[in-house]
């Protein structure tokens, strides 16, 4: 058996193709759409920024007061490695702060950039 469409079942299935009003409406929809997201996310997206830039120098900091505490010689001065290991400890915890502040930011700007925008 063969089985033909007609036309009509044919334009039934077929995808009205939008005017060049519409495009330009939707197209105009979709940049607001950006834009308004982006007004939304630019706060996160610039403290996400300062925090990791911080969280690394932090790190590096820390990483450095450990090198000078893995020296044998720096123990013959009891005050400089009571000094570096208050450093260390300090270093330390502001390092697991930022980086936990770093991962909230990274999270909240990932929900609110899958938030739909609410239209106007």
């Amino acid at each position: 058996l063969e089985f033909r469409r007609c036309s009509s079942d044919l334009a039934a299935e077929a995808k009205p193709r939008e005017s060049a009003q519409q495009a330009t409406a939707r197209k105009r929809r979709e940049a607001e759409e950006r834009n308004a997201r982006h007004r939304r996310t630019r706060n996160l997206r610039a403290a996400l920024t300062a925090t990791a830039a911080d969280a690394v120098t932090a790190h590096r900091e820390l990483a450095d007061v450990t090198e000078r505490l893995a020296d044998p010689a720096i123990y013959a001065d009891g005050s400089r490695v009571r000094e570096l290991v208050e450093r260390h400890n300090s270093l330390r915890d502001r390092t697991d702060a930022l980086v936990a502040e770093r991962d909230r930011l990274a999270s909240e700007l990932a929900e609110a950039e899958a938030e739909p925008v609410a239209p106007r």
